[in-house]
């Protein structure tokens, strides 16, 4: 008998760490997969100055976050933080502010995040895609409602360009818990972007540049 309760007990013990495995393994934050509808082809005049929004290729995207409670610490975390993961591909610095190069000679990318848990913008670009969870690229989410990000993607001429194209690409967003650290750089979310065929005009370039509105908290 007193076996027979040792296993039982032992078996419930065991039960137990699985459901609370599971329940943490349910976590926490959902959200779809973003196609940036970025035109096929952008065209852009040679003699355009740097700093030039090629033509097509300023596009707004729109993604709904979910999450729950599960696996964070109430009393320590209060949110949960997204930012670039560590595994994307980032292709450097430009010489203009908040762009990174896109790995096409001469284009580069500008990506804004309004996020409506904060009401603030900030650029992703303004650091490396590649940045992982750092001060500089990481951003604070309700810690069980929906927050909603709206992306704004510009793609930009950062010096002398030539007909050609750029091969598709995507950048994962993950999160963490901010104290606690129950939840790591889990995974989460792609940004997809198609490929790119970049058209030069010789028509001379008319169109003032418009600054950006954007700031960065």
């Amino acid at each position: 008998m007193k076996f027979r309760c040792s296993t039982l007990l032992f078996c419930m013990f065991v039960l137990l760490k699985c459901l609370l495995h599971a329940d943490a393994a349910l976590a926490t934050c959902s959200a779809p997969n973003v196609n940036v509808p970025v035109p096929a082809t952008l065209t852009i005049q040679r003699d355009a100055p740097v700093g030039t929004i090629l033509r097509g290729g300023r596009v707004q995207t729109v993604n709904r976050i979910t999450c729950n409670k599960n696996s964070i610490d109430l009393q320590l975390d209060g949110s949960w933080w997204v930012f670039p993961a560590a595994s994307n591909r980032d292709n450097g610095a430009t010489s203009l502010s908040n762009v990174r190069a896109t790995g096409y000679p001469g284009v580069g990318i500008r990506w804004a995040n309004l996020n409506s848990y904060t009401g603030t913008t900030q650029y992703f670009s303004a650091y490396s895609l590649a940045s992982g969870n750092t001060s500089t690229s990481r951003r604070g989410i309700d810690w069980n409602a929906v927050t909603t990000f709206t992306d704004t993607f510009e793609f930009v001429k950062t010096g002398p360009i030539s007909s050609g194209t750029l091969a598709a690409s995507s950048y994962a967003l993950q999160y963490s818990t901010p104290v606690s650290k129950n939840v790591q750089n889990a995974g989460w979310t792609l940004t997809f972007f198609p490929r790119l065929t970049f058209r030069c005009s010789a028509a001379r370039f008319r169109q003032a540049i418009l600054p950006s509105r954007f700031r960065r908290y």
